[in-house]
């Protein structure tokens, strides 16, 4: 949030099948637990992606990402991390995620089904970093990032162009969370109680 936090908490993780059934995730590996439920994203083929720790007492330092397909989990690490953090894919298999370097400084990537990785990085964005939360189909990157005014401020990357969005009167922090393959955006914001919205693309 505004002072540089990322909010990680354990997260029991389960699916909801279109016929109403839910099922809970099994652990990645012996010990790990799931963490953060914005760190999480489920795409029309069932592929899901999050993140997980085997070391709750470190819950940023030591998170690890995984993708979960065809009831098989794979592990990913970003490569130099000491934290990956997997946030959404979309149909085409692309995830976008976030990455710790060893100075607390979160770094945003999209990965391509053929695992080639590509920087996602704000120019405006502070120490604090860059947070992909979302992507849709058309390739499209929602997420926030902490600015050197010190405020957090959501962001759109659309075409190779980065667009701030901060909701009016924010209270210097606006969270762009999700994006459908229409453009619509949803997040929180604040001040005061933490307040939803929904920001509709004027084309």
């Amino acid at each position: 949030f505004a002072d540089g936090t990322l909010p990680i908490v354990p997260v029991r993780v389960f699916v909801r099948d279109p016929n109403g059934t839910i099922r809970f995730l099994r652990p990645v590996m012996s010990g790990a637990e799931f963490f953060d439920a914005e760190t999480l994203g489920i795409n029309n083929e069932g592929t899901i992606v999050g993140t997980f720790t085997v070391n709750p007492a470190l819950p940023l330092f030591g998170c690890q990402g995984f993708i979960l397909k065809d009831d098989a989990y794979t592990v990913f690490n970003y490569p130099g991390a000491v934290a990956t953090l997997l946030t959404d894919v979309n149909d085409q298999g692309t995830i976008c995620g976030t990455w710790s370097d060893s100075n607390e400084s979160l770094h945003g990537f999209l990965r391509y089904k053929d695992g080639s990785l590509v920087p996602v990085e704000v120019p405006d964005a502070g120490a604090g970093g860059t947070i992909p939360s979302g992507l849709n189909n058309r390739g499209e990157v929602v997420g926030y990032y902490y600015g050197t005014d010190s405020n957090t401020h959501g962001f759109i990357l659309s075409k190779g162009t980065y667009t701030t969005l901060d909701f009016p009167n924010d209270g210097g922090v606006t969270l762009a969370c999700g994006i459908n393959d229409e453009g619509v955006i949803v997040g929180p914001y604040l001040p005061g109680e933490i307040q939803a919205f929904i920001a509709i693309p004027v084309r």
